[in-house]
């Protein structure tokens, strides 16, 4: 899945129609790729959990490096959607 980011705000957007709608007026429009966190379990025998979704890469990285996203057993990843 992909959004449309607006270069003049940074604002990401779920439509390209949306994104060029913005409230700061006429600007450029870029797609950009959406990512979810999925809980991955040591235990091979238990599934992984999709936690999240619609994140941009850098939301996606900067929960995965926070402390709370990794415990025993499991730690928190994140895939393309």
């Amino acid at each position: 899945m992909s959004g449309y980011q607006c270069t003049e705000c940074d604002e990401v957007y779920p439509t390209l129609a949306e994104a060029g709608q913005c409230h700061y007026g006429i600007g450029g429009v870029v797609e950009v790729d959406r990512y979810k966190i999925v809980r991955f379990y040591q235990d091979l025998n238990r599934r992984k959990r999709t936690m999240m979704t619609g994140l941009t890469l850098e939301e996606a990285q900067a929960h995965c490096q926070r402390e709370d996203t990794h415990g025993d057993g499991w730690f928190d990843g994140y895939e393309a959607e």
